[in-house]
């Protein structure tokens, strides 16, 4: 990173307060950054966690595929539910619950199994929509991993060296000019003098 500067104090001093500023963040950032690497390995497990539940709900369904693909189209998703949450200061929701509307329907003209049939389809439904909404998040959270990773290595590794290397620049070139200017004093006193 190359930067255009003067040679002048002012570019100095302003150098000096943007490393000063960049070292400050560095911390947060580097927290930031194993908070967010820690929320996804765990979010990970969780998803492997859910779908392993979503294949114990989806047995039942295959088991009776028959009975299944004749059941009739009555349940609608009706809301979810969820809250929205920080994690490292990114925002992620927070899965609640699903309301269904089921419509109605006579028990007694529909099979035995039919309300338990009801069931299984809510709950799997249900497990699926949070397995999306885990995966929605998964998604934002190494998203903003990257980016905090990316920040991180900026400040570390281009900013802040080119900043010192500025500063360092900025700074012999004012100590030659002093030099020189003390040099020319000293002359020009000689001369006074003889």
């Amino acid at each position: 990173m190359e930067l255009k500067f003067q040679f002048n104090k002012v570019s100095f001093q302003k150098f000096q307060n943007d490393v000063k500023v960049r070292m400050r963040a560095l911390p947060i950032l580097r927290a930031k950054e194993g908070a967010l690497r820690g929320e996804v390995s765990v979010l990970k497990r969780k998803i492997a966690d859910l779908n392993a539940e979503l294949i114990i709900l989806k047995k039942p369904i295959l088991d009776n595929i028959k009975l299944f693909s004749e059941f009739p189209d009555i349940i609608k998703i009706k809301s979810i539910n969820t809250e929205s949450v920080s994690i490292a200061g990114v925002r992620v929701k927070k899965f609640r619950d699903v309301n269904f509307d089921v419509e109605w329907f006579s028990v007694f003209q529909k099979p035995k199994w039919f309300l338990e049939g009801v069931k299984v389809l809510k709950d799997y439904l249900s497990k699926e929509i949070q397995i999306n909404i885990e995966n929605q998040n998964l998604e934002k959270l190494i998203r903003a991993s990257k980016k905090t990773t990316q920040k991180v290595n900026l400040y570390e590794k281009i900013q802040i060296p080119a900043y010192n290397r500025a500063m360092l620049q900025i700074k012999r070139f004012l100590e030659d000019e002093e030099n020189l200017s003390r040099a020319g004093q000293k002359i020009m006193k000689k001369r006074r003098v003889a």
